[in-house]
């Protein structure tokens, strides 16, 4: 075989690959690598499924990937998701050392869809919206910063509904250790407090509730059944689990 033949040959070899590639179904893609996916559409490059993890469920989740410079990382992608009155969207990039770069990542929805509701200590309507500028995930989320949780018009539904007003939460996480800062935005409860810890540890929250002059009685009354704060108004403490942190190095 001569010499031209050959670089042919290896051309036509290639594009083939490039071709399997390409046109690689996702749903074999799924069955190779073991993702917690489901009923899954198209191709490896731009598909959709359902996705399954710690049994719950987040249907109509679809992607669309793209190569990226080779100092950016190996392989990027914008995802979106829609699924029981909640919505998702951003930004991911693969790293080279496995570290996935989530950017511009928005999640919203009402709290009192079955996604959520069946997680909540008490029924809760209203509206929340998480926003992350920027994270790093190794195994959990192991950096971030500026992550936002806006929670709007929050309603107790016990008996009468109980009205809280916009509240939100700002976090940081480095190394796998979370900082952030409770607050609301200027309604009936006044809040303030803090939320911290790793995936070893757990999540300690303290905070401190105040009814705000003119504040509707029913809320003025729940807060006196809670412990009461030495500053003045009620305090709440409680520990949580952070599976989804990385463990710290």
């Amino acid at each position: 075989m001569t010499r031209p033949m050959l670089g042919w040959g290896l051309l036509a070899l290639l594009s083939y690959l490039l071709f399997l590639l390409l046109t690689l179904p996702a749903q074999r893609v799924a069955a190779w690598s073991g993702a917690p996916l489901t009923e899954v559409r198209g191709s490896l490059w731009a598909g959709s499924g359902t996705l399954r993890l710690q049994g719950e469920s987040l249907r109509n989740l679809q992607w669309r990937l793209h190569p990226v410079w080779p100092w950016q990382g190996a392989l990027g992608a914008v995802i979106a998701a829609e699924d029981q009155g909640w919505q998702a969207a951003g930004k991911l990039r693969l790293g080279w050392n496995g570290t996935l770069r989530m950017n511009d990542v928005t999640l919203s929805g009402p709290l009192d869809s079955p996604l959520l509701a069946r997680h909540l200590p008490l029924p809760i309507t209203g509206q929340a919206r998480l926003h992350i500028p920027r994270a790093d995930w190794r195994g959990g989320l192991a950096e971030a910063e500026g992550i936002i949780l806006e929670v709007f018009q929050p309603r107790i539904m016990l008996g009468e509904a109980l009205a809280l007003g916009d509240l939100a939460a700002e976090f940081d996480v480095v190394d796998g250790r979370l900082h952030g800062r409770l607050h609301d935005k200027g309604g009936p409860l006044e809040l303030a407090g803090q939320i911290q810890g790793d995936a070893r540890s757990g999540l300690a929250l303290e905070a401190n509730l105040k009814a705000r002059p003119g504040a509707p009685t029913i809320l003025v009354d729940n807060l006196r059944l809670l412990p009461a704060a030495p500053e003045g108004g009620a305090r709440i403490q409680a520990r949580l689990t952070a599976p989804w942190l990385a463990q710290p190095q």
